[in-house]
C-alpha cells in the first residue's frame, strides 16, 4: 500500500524532519510506500541518503510532469500537513487521496466555525500530542489517533564529550526565536544564574528562516527590545544579546547547524532549558537533548506534558504556570503557560549543585527519548492508520 506525504522532506525544519524521518523509516519497514507528493526543500543529507530516497524523487517528478505540477487525486491515502485553523501548505487544495489523513500540530485553541467545517474533509485526523488530541476531540472530531514524535537514535544517543569549553558550564537552549518558544525567560533567567556563576555560558540555536517571528519576544516585559537582521538577512542575535544586557563572553551564538551536527553540540551542555509557552507536539530538540543524556528543564504545559512521566523524573518541570495574556496571531490560548523566571533559576540553580538529580534525570528523559525512535514511531504511524491504509 502506498501513503502520501504532501509537505516537503527537509532537514531544516519540523515537518521536514518529520517527512524525512518517516519516508527513510517507512521504506525501512517495508509495509507501506512513502509517496511523495512535493518536491524537497533544504536536505543536507549524505550519498547513502541520497540514494535511498532518489527513486522517490524520481517517481515524484514524473507524476508531477502527468498533472503539470498542479497536484491531483490519487488512488492511495494521502497524510496532509496542518496548523493553526487548519492551515499549512494548502496541500489539500493541490492533493487528494483514496482516504485523506490530516496531520494536525496547532498551537491556537480558537476553533472557528470555519475551522470546523474543514473537518469533513479528511477521514481521520493524526497528532502528536495529548493537548492536541483532547482540543480536537472537544471541537468534535470523532476520529483522532495519537502518536509522538522520535528521534534518530543513530544520531542522537548517549556519548562522551569533547570537552569544549572547559571550565564553562554550558546551558543549551534551542528552537526558532519566538513569543511561543519563551527565549525571553531563558534570557532573563540566565542573566541572574550568570551573576551567581560566572562561568555560565548561553549556548543559543535560535536562528531560523523566518526572523519576522521575532518581532513580538518582548512582549511578556522580559526583555525590552526584539532582534533586528544583519546584512545577509539573519537574526542579529549577539547584539541583541549584549544590548540586553548579557555580558559578551557569556554566551555563544551556535548559527544554522545541520541537523545531523547537533548531537555533537547538545552533548556538550550541562543542561538544556524550554520555558515554551505552548507546543503542539512535544518539541523535538527537546527530545532530542533528552536522547543525548543531557538533563532538561521544561515547562509543564502543552505538549511538554508528554514528555514528563509519573513513574520517573525525565525532566525538571517548570510547575509554576500563569495564564497567557496574549501572544502574537493566536486567538486561543487555553494550555498555553507562562513559565517564572525565578522558578527557572532556581532548576538551574538545582542542576548546577545536585549532581545526584542531575544524573538521574538524565538517565531517565534518555530512557524515555531513547523509546521514540523515529523507527518505533513510524510503526506506530503505520498501526495507528491500519484501517485507513488497508
Amino acid at each position: 500500500m502506498d501513503l502520501g506525504l504532501a509537505w516537503p522532506l527537509s532537514t531544516q525544519t519540523g515537518w521536514g524532519q518529520v517527512g524525512f524521518n518517516m519516508a527513510l523509516q517507512m521504506l525501512r519497514l517495508g509495509k507501506t510506500r512513502p509517496v511523495l507528493l512535493e518536491p524537497p526543500e533544504d536536505l543536507a543529507i549524505h550519498g547513502l541518503h541520497l540514494w535511498t530516497l532518489l527513486p522517490l524523487e524520481l517517481a515524484r517528478r514524473e507524476r508531477s510532469a502527468g498533472v503539470n505540477g498542479k497536484g491531483a487525486d490519487w488512488p492511495f491515502p494521502v497524510m496532509h500537513p496542518l496548523g493553526n485553523h487548519f492551515g499549512g501548505t494548502g496541500s489539500r487544495h493541490r492533493h487528494r487521496g483514496a482516504k485523506n489523513i490530516g496531520r494536525m500540530v496547532f498551537e491556537d485553541t480558537n476553533l472557528t466555525a470555519e475551522d470546523r467545517r474543514e473537518i469533513a474533509a479528511y477521514d481521520c485526523f493524526l497528532t502528536p500530542s495529548r493537548w492536541n488530541a483532547d482540543l480536537l476531540r472537544a471541537a468534535g472530531v470523532s476520529d483522532v489517533r495519537m502518536v509522538h514524535e522520535g528521534i534518530d537514535d543513530s544520531v542522537f544517543f548517549p556519548a562522551p564529550r569533547q570537552g569544549l569549553c572547559p571550565g564553562r558550564f554550558i546551558i543549551f537552549s534551542g528552537g526558532k526565536l519566538e513569543f511561543r518558544k519563551g527565549q525571553d525567560i531563558v534570557i532573563a533567567a540566565f542573566k541572574i544564574f550568570q551573576r551567581r556563576h560566572p562561568e555560565a555560558l548561553l549556548a543559543i540555536n535560535w536562528q531560523n528562516f523566518w526572523p519576522q517571528l521575532a518581532a513580538d519576544i518582548h512582549l511578556a516585559g522580559n526583555v525590552k527590545t526584539a532582534p533586528g537582521v544583519d546584512q545577509n538577512g539573519r537574526l542579529a542575535l549577539s547584539e541583541w544579546l549584549v544590548r540586553e544586557g548579557v555580558p559578551d563572553d557569556a554566551f555563544v551564538d551556535l548559527g544554522m547547524i545541520p541537523h545531523h551536527m547537533m548531537a555533537q553540540v547538545m552533548r556538550e551542555a550541562h543542561v538544556a532549558v524550554f520555558p515554551n509557552r505552548a507546543e503542539g507536539a512535544t518539541n523535538l530538540v527537546a527530545l532530542e537533548c533528552m536522547a543525548v543524556n543531557v538533563p532538561v528543564i521544561l515547562s509543564a504545559n502543552t505538549g511538554h506534558l508528554d514528555l514528563m512521566s509519573d513513574d520517573a523524573e525525565t525532566c525538571l518541570p517548570l510547575t509554576q504556570q500563569r495564564r497567557v495574556k496574549e501572544a502574537p496571531g493566536m486567538q486561543g490560548l487555553d494550555g498555553w503557560g507562562e513559565s517564572s523566571v525565578e522558578e527557572l533559576v532556581h532548576a538551574l540553580e538545582k542542576l548546577y549543585t545536585d549532581q545526584a538529580l542531575t544524573q538521574k534525570i538524565s538517565r531517565q528523559g534518555t530512557h524515555l527519548a531513547q523509546s521514540r525512535s523515529w523507527r518505533t514511531q513510524t510503526d506506530a504511524v503505520l498501526t495507528a492508520l491500519d484501517d485507513v491504509l488497508d
